[in-house]
């Protein structure tokens, strides 16, 4: 619930109806539930695991799927940004395998949310989120929104983000409203 607050407070007040928010320890259990995603790697991560050599494209494995998405010190350049750029890599793969999925057994949304209710948390009922699931098989995606801002270094060493005032008011206007005709 202060994630939906701080989240409503970032978007200058915009209503929440729900939320869904997946513990990271889920990701092995996500991906065998979808029967492995695939993605070309473009890190290499041998030093974690051999098979994941950058240019790779392979069928991830409940573990290598978490190496895949957690991972940041030791791959790449060990910046969050690419860290967060696979992270998108995989989310892509995984909702394709998910409606994919979707689509052949209409039953596999409540197999899914069941296999993953360990690590959710949620406002939604087990009915509500399975519908939700179910319709989303046929959703054509819009591409992941990056706010524009800063990125800094706190006083307690951690990553910090700072958006832009005036870039997002210009995204929530444009995300969350309708103009007058």
């Amino acid at each position: 619930e202060l994630t939906v607050e701080a989240v409503r407070n970032l978007l200058l007040g915009i209503d929440i109806d729900f939320y869904i928010a997946m513990n990271l320890d889920g990701i092995s259990a996500l991906n065998s539930l979808l029967g492995g995603v695939t993605v070309t790697l473009t890190d290499d991560f041998t030093s974690l695991d051999p098979e994941m050599a950058v240019g790779t494209a392979l069928t991830l494995t409940g573990d290598q799927a978490e190496t895949y998405v957690r991972s940041r010190m030791n791959v790449g350049d060990g910046t969050n940004r690419a860290r967060m750029e696979r992270q998108r890599a995989y989310i892509d793969a995984a909702f394709a395998k998910a409606s994919q999925n979707l689509r052949a057994d209409a039953g596999y949304a409540g197999v899914l949310f069941d296999g993953l209710k360990a690590y959710l948390q949620t406002d939604m009922k087990r009915g509500r989120m399975i519908n939700e699931a179910y319709e989303s098989r046929e959703y054509a995606r819009a591409p992941i929104v990056t706010l524009e801002g800063a990125h800094t270094e706190g006083a307690d060493g951690f990553a910090e983000f700072h958006p832009d005032a005036s870039a997002l008011r210009r995204l929530v206007i444009r995300l969350f409203y309708d103009p007058i005709e």
